[in-house]
């Protein structure tokens, strides 16, 4: 009787998992160590997927497999990735291949999911048949494989019956042909730069009635004939993608459609899809959770205004360099406020302010822009690159942006206008759960030396009691230009006010780490800058940017506390990577030269693996 209640409801399986299964792998990894029953639930969900990255057949797994046989069975999903340049290697040692594929999969029986990347040059025999051989539970299979035989996938789906999604590389009609005999269950077929003509696509439709996906991308054949036939039979089609798919056209949107309205997610990127097409969407498929269109130059603000209007489910809006769309999409956010209040992904990249002046009508619409996006609480994802006016990202959009208290990727490359080192840093600090902040080198004006800031401050107080409006070295505000009837002390704020650069909280403090390296190093109070720093060490400054007695405050001048102090080299030169680290634990930086390093192997948005997967190396 004196147990409580809590602890009854926590004595039961099934809530625990419940529970657990919410958590992201990080926290995972800490409840297994609440007690004996919360570290078996754990352990079920952590090692539910695994990826195991860069070439997985070229590296040494004997760490691997001793965790394999103990864990193996409560494996559902496996990722097996491999670099680029190893996907272009033309001579395989295809034995090493399938004996490493047929160790891993000998050790995962109850595997339902599996992504597997392949050098271009493998066969699909020595994949599929290891597949059959060991994965016989396997639901979803998604391989890159080029080179495909009939009878290798024709073994494979007898072994395997209960795979009902297929994702792969260059499907032939033959390959349709043995997919609907063998397996007439399947609803979700997903084929990159299909060799198939729009007769086989029709009689591969008639034979799977019961398609939920379809997708058939960088076909640049298929034509309005396709869509028409497929149209006819297949009436339960939840997911849509024809994505570069540049000879299809309205009419056979419009018949696709027209049988879709349990429709949830659509990619017509980079086709000619029409404002018709998508206006009809709108009116069709209230269930609409994703929407992409990018580079769809014959979109205008008729169709997106309808869309945003009309689908309360949309989840995923990429309307990325599509011409014909203007920021008037975003008039009036008090009157006529998007219904989507649940949007996690907006990419507005590209889009126009106008067709003729950018400059001026950007002005105006600015406000109602970042407005507009201050109103979806739940993004999570926000893209605004490359346009052709300046986003005015603080002046403008400052008091709306930190309205977005669950954002965690913002992507600002290739702006306009580059700014200052330290204004990028205020608005990342903007996001209190940022994990991901996109610029280029080039998008940043680095701070100047500490010998250069104090030159220009000796040569602008030389003019009449000039003195410098901001300083560009970050965390350091010098006050705006004295009054003529200003008197007193120069170090007086009393008639200074300070900048953004100096706003913030208390407790949340920002680094520029000046070592060259990627190591990011715990957070630590704020303390001045050693005058006599050890031989040989790098030094490290730290800025509290974020204290908000200093938004709207005085501050004295920050290098006039310095001069004088002899302790300081001016002639120290800054470091070749600027580093920063944010309120939400992120550490940015940016190269000086203004080069970025090239994008790295793996890893981009969208790509392999499973989201919160669990990488067994690498």
């Amino acid at each position: 009787m004196n147990e409580l209640p809590t602890q009854k409801v926590l004595a039961i399986p099934e809530i625990v998992y419940i529970i657990v299964s919410m958590l992201d792998p990080d926290s995972l990894k800490t409840a297994t160590l609440v007690c004996r029953n919360w570290h078996h639930h754990c352990i079920q969900i952590l090692w539910r997927q695994l990826v195991i990255p860069k070439d997985w057949f070229n590296l040494d797994l004997s760490l691997l497999w001793p965790v394999l046989d103990r864990r193996g069975s409560l494996l559902k999903a496996l990722a097996l990735e491999i670099s680029p340049s190893t996907r272009m290697i033309p001579e395989l040692d295809q034995d090493l291949i399938e004996r490493q594929l047929s160790s891993i999969l000998s050790r995962c029986p109850n595997l339902e999911r599996l992504q597997v990347q392949v050098p271009r040059e493998i066969k699909s025999q020595v994949i599929t048949l290891t597949i059959s051989a060991h994965s016989h539970k396997l639901k979803q299979l998604d391989t890159d494989i080029l080179n495909w035989e009939p009878e290798d996938l024709n073994a494979l789906l007898i072994a395997c019956p209960d795979l009902h999604q297929l994702a792969g590389h260059n499907f032939t009609g033959d390959i349709l042909q043995v997919i609907a005999r063998a397996q007439p269950k399947m609803d979700m077929i997903d084929c990159t730069h299909a060799r198939f003509d729009d007769e086989e696509l029709v009689e591969f439709a008639k034979a799977l009635p019961n398609l939920r996906q379809l997708s058939v991308t960088m076909h640049q054949f298929l034509t309005a004939k396709a869509l028409i036939g497929v149209s006819a039979h297949c009436w339960k089609l939840e997911h849509l993608n024809f994505h570069f798919c540049l000879s299809l056209k309205s009419s056979g949107f419009q018949a696709l459609l027209r049988v879709s309205p349990h429709l949830r997610t659509l990619d017509l990127g980079l086709t000619e899809v029409h404002d018709a097409d998508i206006t009809l969407v709108a009116g069709l498929c209230p269930q609409l959770e994703s929407l992409k269109l990018p580079f769809c130059s014959n979109i205008t603000k008729v169709s997106i205004g309808a869309v945003v209007q009309s689908c309360p489910q949309l989840l995923h809006l990429d309307l990325s360099f599509c011409d014909g769309v203007l920021l008037s999409i975003f008039e009036n956010p008090t009157t006529q406020p998007w219904v989507c209040h649940q949007l996690r992904y907006l990419d507005i990249s590209g889009i126009h302010a106008s067709y003729s002046v950018e400059a001026s009508m950007a002005s105006s619409l600015l406000p109602s822009m970042y407005h507009q996006i201050s109103l979806l609480k739940r993004l999570e994802f926000l893209r605004m690159t490359a346009h052709g006016f300046s986003l005015q990202l603080l002046e403008v959009g400052e008091p709306f942006l930190k309205e977005l208290k669950n954002l965690e990727t913002l992507d600002l490359t290739k702006l306009k206008h580059p700014l200052p080192w330290k204004d990028m840093v205020t608005i990342g600090n903007l996001f209190p759960k940022l994990k991901k902040f996109e610029f280029r080198s080039s998008d940043v004006i680095p701070p100047m030396s500490i010998k250069e800031q104090k030159a220009i401050l000796k040569a602008m107080e030389d003019h009449a009691g000039v003195r410098p409006l901001f300083s560009e070295f970050p965390g350091v505000h010098l006050g705006k230009r004295k009054s003529r009837e200003t008197h007193g002390d120069d170090n007086d704020g009393d008639h200074e006010e300070s900048g953004r650069l100096d706003a913030g909280n208390d407790s949340d403090t920002y680094k520029e780490n000046t070592q060259d390296t990627l190591a990011a190093e715990p957070r630590s109070a704020k303390r001045r800058r050693s005058q006599s720093p050890p031989v040989g060490a790098e030094p490290t400054t730290e800025h509290n940017l974020t204290d908000p007695r200093t938004l709207h405050g005085p501050v004295k001048p920050a290098l006039e506390e310095n001069r004088g102090s002899g302790g300081e080299d001016d002639s120290e030169p800054l470091p070749e990577i600027m580093k920063a680290t944010l309120r939400s634990g992120l550490e940015i930086s940016f190269r000086l030269s203004g080069e970025d390093d090239q994008d790295g192997e793996g890893g981009e948005e969208g790509g392999w693996g499973f989201l919160g997967g669990m990488p067994a190396f690498g």
